[in-house]
């Protein structure tokens, strides 16, 4: 995928860049709403919003209905956790060339968010607070087929954080610890799917303190299996994605 829309990237000459994928939707008037952002704030690399994602079982979910989205200098939010839907976003092509890089192509998972946090760290983002695109997830989709990478791509991209930007541990550390509490939620998750309890909660314990949410797991783990917990996860309204 990365060396797909880097190679569509190469081909482009628009001023702005959007992605739209065979199985994904767009609503009729988002590009109108995002491109006035873009007059308003000169300074905005990325205009997002919202977005509902959805499966052919008919299960809907939109993206973060009950929460203030954010906008404006994010890198360290966007640290804890990309709420910036590709399908969703329209970026600056003049921003994506003073990267460096486009997508990189070791990525298969965190691609979208390495290249969010990039542009981030330099620029604003602005976002249209309702739902302009629609995702259908699938069982051949890259979060379903190579779950399993989630925490090793996620090593790698902190590392290169911490490469390209040197002051990024004293200026992010509470963001930084966040996001390794969520690459050991992942290997948790993996350990957890092949029966291993035991490592679920030696990945968990050290960040109980961090995040709260890492309780229900480490508790449900000395009592169910993953397809258990999967169920607990519907029920609280968590849509997840793994198989």
């Amino acid at each position: 995928m990365a060396r797909t829309r880097n190679r569509q990237l190469e081909l482009s000459n628009g001023e702005f860049i959007a992605f739209l994928d065979q199985d994904d939707l767009w609503m009729p008037a988002k590009l109108e709403k995002q491109m006035l952002l873009f007059e308003e704030n000169p300074r905005a690399g990325v205009v997002y919003s919202r977005a509902i994602y959805f499966n052919d079982e008919g299960y809907t979910y939109q993206q973060s209905r009950k929460k203030k989205l954010h906008r404006g200098r994010v890198f360290g939010e966007l640290l804890k956790g990309n709420f910036v839907p590709v399908l969703s976003a329209v970026i600056r092509k003049d921003v994506l060339d003073t990267l460096g890089e486009w997508f990189d192509e070791r990525f298969n998972i965190v691609g979208d968010a390495d290249l969010f946090l990039r542009i981030a760290h330099d620029y604003e983002i602005n976002y249209v607070d309702e739902p302009l695109a629609k995702r259908r997830m699938h069982k051949e989709s890259c979060s379903f087929k190579k779950k399993e990478l989630r925490h090793k791509e996620k090593k790698i991209l902190i590392n290169k954080l911490k490469e390209l930007y040197p002051s990024i541990n004293k200026d992010y550390s509470s963001e930084l610890t966040l996001m390794e509490s969520q690459i050991s939620y992942d290997e948790s998750i993996t350990c957890w799917m092949n029966g291993e309890k035991q490592k679920v909660r030696h990945h968990l314990q050290p960040f109980l303190k961090v995040d709260k949410k890492f309780l229900l797991p480490y508790v449900l783990s000395y009592l169910v299996s993953y397809r258990v917990y999967k169920v607990v996860l519907k029920m609280c309204g968590k849509f997840v994605y793994a198989p």
